[in-house]
């Protein structure tokens, strides 16, 4: 009697992506030690329009949280690298020569899906096989950039019209926007809930975008206040200042700061001290898992401010007897 047998499954043994992992964390380690990784450099889309997120050509899927850190650890000495990629099947559909020596790009996915191929025991036929799992499989996505094409391909630049809308967000929230006068820094209240910014002029363009820049940051951080991305919380909330935790939830802030600038054309600030950097770096060389979930908590923030950016749910509270609408920026920032 005929029985299919697997012979080969498609799926990411754990040897393979502990080794690849390692190489990520390696290479982004010296980036950070060098100051060239991506979140440490002072950014701007107004100036430099490839200030976006790694992207699909055709889809315009962007790699976000891990699969982002996989992206940025092959690009060169630039400031980002490469941004529009695209996979093995597409060139073959779209008729695409990839140039020799070309490598892709690994990129993790997680499936709920067991892949592979079985053999007949009697013709000795195999075929491919599909089947739907419980738990998700990691599988490989391997992805070209534009710059491994051969000839000459010209494509559309990623739309960065704003995705995230701040002041709806910081509204739905119920978080208000204080302005100082006299106020030399931008900061967020965590007993207050409150963004509190120094006051800016309307025609002071600088001091706008260096504004804009600051709401974002504090915005990541009260998304990062409990019960809103994290049950817990995040940035340094319950944490004693030095402690392991806080720098892990700094790096977090920072990447996710930089992902939703991205997202909304807003400019980026890093703000991770040279001494801090090179303590991450040692940390996820020494555990690339570190790295795989700070990433992809990072990811987690920005969906979260990007669900609540969409809907509007007024609101109204008094502190210290005295009613304040908890508003939008005094300024529009996207």
């Amino acid at each position: 009697m005929a029985e299919e047998k697997k012979i080969r499954s498609l799926a990411v043994s754990d040897t393979v992506r502990d080794e690849r992992r390692q190489e990520v964390a390696s290479k982004i380690a010296e980036q950070m030690r060098n100051g060239n990784a991506v979140w440490q450099q002072k950014m701007d889309y107004a100036e430099n329009k490839d200030f976006v997120l790694p992207h699909n050509i055709e889809n315009q899927s962007k790699f976000t949280g891990y699969n982002m850190i996989e992206i940025f650890a092959h690009k060169g000495d630039e400031k980002i690298g490469p941004t529009q990629f695209f996979t093995f099947k597409q060139a073959s559909t779209e008729g695409w020569r990839i140039k020799k020596g070309a490598k892709a790009i690994p990129i993790e996915r997680h499936i709920k899906m067991d892949m592979g191929y079985k053999k007949d025991t009697v013709s000795g036929e195999s075929k491919f096989y599909k089947e739907k799992t419980d738990k998700p499989i990691l599988y490989n996505e391997p992805v070209f950039s534009v710059n491994d094409l051969q000839g000459e391909h010209e494509f559309s630049t990623i739309n960065n019209i704003s995705e995230i809308n701040i002041s709806k967000f910081l509204e739905n929230a119920g978080i208000a926007v204080i302005k100082e006068k006299g106020l030399q820094k931008a900061f967020y209240s965590i007993t207050r809930d409150e963004i509190h910014t120094p006051t800016i002029e309307d025609d002071d363009k600088k001091g706008k975008k260096e504004y804009c820049s600051a709401i974002l940051k504090n915005v990541v951080r009260a998304a990062g206040a409990p019960n809103r991305a994290f049950t817990k919380g995040i940035e340094g909330f319950a944490d004693k200042l030095g402690s392991l935790s806080k720098l892990k939830n700094k790096f977090i802030t920072e990447l996710a700061t930089m992902q939703l600038a991205m997202r909304t054309g807003l400019s980026y600030e890093p703000s991770l001290s040279e001494l801090e950097n090179r303590q991450i770096a040692g940390l996820i060389e020494k555990g690339p898992y570190n790295l795989v979930a700070m990433a992809n908590q990072s990811a987690k923030i920005v969906t979260y401010v990007m669900a609540n950016s969409k809907k509007i749910e007024k609101n109204k509270e008094t502190i210290n007897d005295k009613t304040k609408e908890v508003n939008s920026p005094p300024l529009s920032c996207n």
